[in-house]
């Protein structure tokens, strides 16, 4: 089993699920606020979540099957492990990953902060630090 896991790690294909379902989550959330704002029937948001869910596993396949190189997408057999660039892709999902998830936890808490600006006692401690509420 470790055989297997680092085989997963080596291609990648445990970042690419976490930066998948990072990304699942922002579409399903954007899509959950715009649609109603066009007028987009209610159905529309279940078929978004579904094939975001779909797509998870052809994800993980394609990340299996398939590395990229400068040459352009190539199957992950024909690669030489010496000429193999799954460190740099590593490294750039690494950076996605990480930019996604801020940005997801920033809306998350800007979207629970909005309601507390309105009360009271929220005020009253922006005004104690000295800040504008």
């Amino acid at each position: 089993m470790g055989g297997f896991w680092a085989e997963l790690k080596r291609r990648n294909v445990v970042k690419v699920g976490i930066a998948y379902c990072a990304a699942g989550w922002l579409a399903i959330q954007v899509a959950s606020v715009l649609f109603p704002m066009f007028g987009a029937p209610a159905w529309i948001l279940k078929v978004v979540t579904t094939l975001v869910i779909l797509g998870l596993p052809l994800a993980l396949v394609f990340a299996w099957a398939f590395e990229l190189t400068p040459q352009g997408l190539k199957r992950s057999e024909d690669v030489r492990p010496d000429v193999s660039t799954t460190r740099n892709t590593g490294r750039a999902l690494n950076f996605l990953i990480s930019r996604m998830c801020a940005s997801e936890v920033w809306a998350a808490a800007e979207s629970r902060l909005a309601g507390l600006r309105h009360e009271p006692r929220f005020r009253q401690l922006m005004e104690r630090v000295g800040l504008p509420p």
